[in-house]
């Protein structure tokens, strides 16, 4: 037993005197501090890499949303409002009823970018966009209500316009008709310049450098 112990005594003796063996305990404590570094280096890299596509994702969704919005916007005012500039003239005593033309209501949807992507637009960091893209389409929606509105009264007044003036009569319904056609005529000019500022904030924030 005597002669196991000192033979064991002899081996670790000899063993933590080697400098192999302090070699190789340095060699794997260095290589598993190595192997560790690089590993949390590279779930840093990792994490970093997938923050920075989570950006480009994110920008490239409030670009998209912002050029289908500018359509959106482009297409209501060459479609509806530039018509209404044609169609809503100033009183002409030469044609007296050129000021109220007959119109369609407005029945399809005008605001479908806007309306299905609220979400999207709280993310656009520049405030003074934000507040103008919603401040565009509340206008939008406003002009459109008026002009449905007034439509619905020129069809009334279309239909009193030949009987006798009185209480309810045509001349009641003609100045009401009268009233709602200067509104849309007044609001047409104030609402071609917001859409028109509109894209151009649209067109500086897609494209700083232009």
């Amino acid at each position: 037993m005597d002669h196991a112990c000192q033979h064991l005594q002899h081996f670790f003796s000899s063993l933590l005197a080697s400098k192999e063996f302090w070699a190789a305990i340095l060699g794997a404590l260095v290589g598993g501090l190595m192997t560790g570094w690089f590993a949390l280096r590279a779930q840093k890299r990792a994490a970093k890499d997938q923050r920075t596509r989570d950006r480009e994702t994110e920008s490239e969704i409030i670009s998209g949303t912002l050029e289908a919005i500018a359509t959106e916007v482009e297409v209501f005012k060459v479609t509806f409002l530039d018509g209404f500039e044609d169609v809503f003239r100033p009183f002409d005593p030469g044609r007296p009823f050129a000021h109220l033309p007959k119109v369609i209501p407005l029945q399809q949807g005008l605001s479908i970018v806007f309306d299905s992507n609220a979400a999207v637009l709280g993310r656009i960091n520049d405030a003074a966009l934000r507040r103008k893209v919603v401040v565009t389409y509340v206008e939008l929606k406003a002009i459109t209500d008026v002009a449905n509105h007034y439509a619905k009264r020129r069809e009334l007044f279309e239909a009193v316009r030949y009987q006798p003036s009185a209480a309810g009569g045509s001349d009641q319904v003609k100045e009401e008709v009268e009233t709602w056609a200067k509104n849309v005529r007044e609001h047409i000019p104030k609402l071609q310049k917001k859409i028109a500022d509109l894209l151009a904030e649209i067109r500086n924030y897609l494209d700083p450098q232009n």
